[in-house]
């Protein structure tokens, strides 16, 4: 009993293993979808870790040296360091 799988055997075969030929997209690149989500989502952990980091050690030199600056000097410097991070990684505005 050997059957013809047919076309269709072959394209959940190719989805099941991730092997899909990518069509070019409306900027002619055949990068896949879940590439530019993770690209998104790696910016959005470098935006929110470096003003998580900074901002955490403004609230801490602020409680500890008894001053009201070095939070939001923190958050604005941790900000500019993912920024930076940014675009030093995917090569800035073209």
């Amino acid at each position: 009993m050997n059957r013809d799988k047919g076309p269709s055997a072959d394209r959940v075969r190719n989805a099941m293993t991730d092997q899909r030929d990518h069509q070019p997209g409306p900027n002619g690149t055949t990068e896949s979808p879940q590439k530019s989500s993770d690209d998104g989502m790696l910016v959005l952990s470098y935006i929110l870790s470096g003003i998580l980091l900074y901002g955490g050690l403004g609230w801490l030199g602020d409680h500890y040296l008894h001053t009201t600056w070095l939070l939001p000097t923190g958050l604005i410097l941790g900000l500019i360091g993912s920024m930076y991070l940014i675009i030093k990684r995917y090569g800035g505005m073209k």
